[in-house]
Parts: structure tokens; sequence; C-alpha cells
């Protein structure tokens, strides 16, 4: 199957944005720019892929709620202190699947390796995007930690604080949410990292093989 992606691209100004999330969707390839939000809203995004593809962003605005409490994470792009972040969102995905009639998906070791990697990547290196700061994409991301993949998709997610906030911004925007329900993917892996300024970094890797 010939791969197929969807690009849509945000141009922001870090400073300016309260959070930001996005999520990689793959169909024809299209391609639009927009600015930064300058009223603390949040901007998202999504992307998949099928066959071989790669995938790209895609942004869409959101305002999503911070409805709990954060736990002890430690600054510096590193894992948080409080590790069930990771895992909250990963039972909140399974939750929200069961509710809208989708299949749980099963944790997936290298998925999670590699979103946790990514995670870490943008903390440490203050960056927001699918496409990393050596040129690799989500496919080439998970394909690299040895996951034989059919198809795959990625949510990302900046400046959300909590796994409930996260969880609500990603399904307050469609691209994302399109993910998170996909009968398509059977794996997922979640990172999470903090940054020194105290920024948080999400990823969401799905995956079937």
């Amino acid at each position: 199957m010939m791969p197929y992606a969807q690009l849509i691209c945000r141009l922001c100004s870090r400073s300016v944005l309260h959070g930001v999330i996005s999520a990689v969707v793959v169909a024809t390839v299209l391609s639009a720019c927009g600015t930064a939000n300058s009223d603390g809203t949040e901007t998202t995004g999504v992307t998949s892929s099928t066959g071989n593809g790669t995938g790209s962003t895609s942004p869409v605005k959101g305002t999503p709620p911070v409805t709990s409490t954060p736990g002890n994470p430690t600054p510096g792009g590193g894992a948080p202190t409080n590790s069930s972040f990771a895992e909250q969102v990963f039972a909140q995905t399974n939750e929200y699947r069961a509710a809208n009639g989708a299949a749980a998906l099963t944790i997936d070791a290298k998925l999670t390796q590699s979103a946790q990697a990514y995670a870490e990547s943008m903390a440490n290196l203050g960056f927001f995007s699918h496409t990393g700061q050596d040129g690799s994409d989500p496919g080439s991301r998970i394909t690299a930690v040895g996951y034989r993949w059919m198809t795959y998709g990625e949510n990302i997610a900046e400046g959300q604080q909590t796994p409930a906030a996260v969880m609500a911004a990603w399904i307050n925007s469609s691209g994302h949410r399109a993910n998170i329900v996909s009968g398509n993917f059977k794996n997922l892996g979640v990172g999470y990292a903090l940054a020194r300024d105290g920024s948080a970094y999400w990823v969401q890797d799905f995956g079937a093989q």
C-alpha cells in the first residue's frame, strides 16, 4: 500500500503559548500555515500513517481544562518522579475507547521506549514538532526501536500539566480524538517529560503490527 500523509504547519512563538498539542494523521498531502495565539489558548494537531509513510503536524485550536493536580516531576527532560503520569494517560485512553465502543489497546514496550525518548528529546532541546531535530518522523522513530508496524499514529502535546488536562485537549481536537478511538490501532506507548522551564511534553505513539 502506498503511504499517504497530511501536513498542516503552524508558525508559533513559544513564549506566547500556554500549551500546545499536536498529532499526525495520514491522507493526501496538503499544506497550510498559521500564526501563533497570544491569548494563552492551546494549539493542536494530529499524525497517523499506513504502510511505510510518514506523518506531520495538523494544528487545531483548543482550550482544555486542568482537572487534576500534578505530581512531583523532576525538571530536566526526564521521566517525572510520579511515573504514573504516563500510566494514567494510557489508562484514560482505554477508558475513553471503552466508552466509545473501541477495543482496549495493549501497552507496547517498544512504542513506550520511542514515546518516552521523543518526549525527553523535545523537553531537552526545547522544540515541538512531529519531526525530530535529527530529521526523524514518527514512523522512523518506532522503526528504530524495533517496532515492525503496519500502521501508526502519534499525538504530542506541550504545556498541559496533568494527564487529565492533556487527555481533555486531545479529545477536544478531532484529529487527536481520531487517533485515540481508531480501531486500526492495537498498541500504545506513552511518554512524558518535563523541561527545565517547567513545560510538560507528552507523546502517544499508536501502532498495529
